[in-house]
């Protein structure tokens, strides 16, 4: 099985843009790492990984990856293990959709209702981090609920 993570640079075998898709795993493992802290700060570890899981069993129709019964993509204990084949552009639309969810789904618990607030103020460092790479993926116009775009 070919594995990218971003935790090992190095993928199994070779791939077209390896050094792309590390680099697009890394982004959004910055990302979902920040929204998890943002999220689990004021309730409990494992309350983002659990609502990230059920939005992506409901999106599992559409973005086959996202299913965790497949296991092609996996966010857990601050890593990103991503081992399918979909185009950048399909992964970046169907995790963008999946967190989108995800983050709306806590907003509307009342531990996490000021979620929004919280991602505002933290996102600013991913900003700063990846500004030119979230504009050129198009993330910070697909994930409002988390850039406030």
């Amino acid at each position: 099985m070919h594995s990218a993570q971003v935790a090992s640079p190095e993928a199994d075998a070779p791939r077209p843009q390896g050094s792309d898709r590390h680099e697009q795993l890394s982004v959004w493992l910055d990302i979902l790492k920040t929204v998890e802290t943002s999220v689990d700060a004021p309730t409990k570890p494992g309350t983002f990984v659990t609502a990230l899981k059920r939005a992506c069993i409901e999106l599992a129709d559409t973005y086959p990856f996202l299913d965790p019964f497949v296991a092609e993509f996996e966010y857990r204990d601050g890593q990103i293990r991503y081992d399918g084949q979909a185009a950048a552009a399909d992964f970046n639309q169907g995790l963008s959709r999946c967190l989108a969810q995800c983050v709306r789904a806590l907003t509307g618990q009342p531990a996490t209702r000021d979620l929004p607030a919280r991602l505002s103020s933290a996102v600013g460092g991913l900003k700063k981090r990846h500004g030119a790479r979230l504009a050129e993926q198009g993330l910070t116009e697909a994930l409002p609920d988390v850039f406030g775009a």
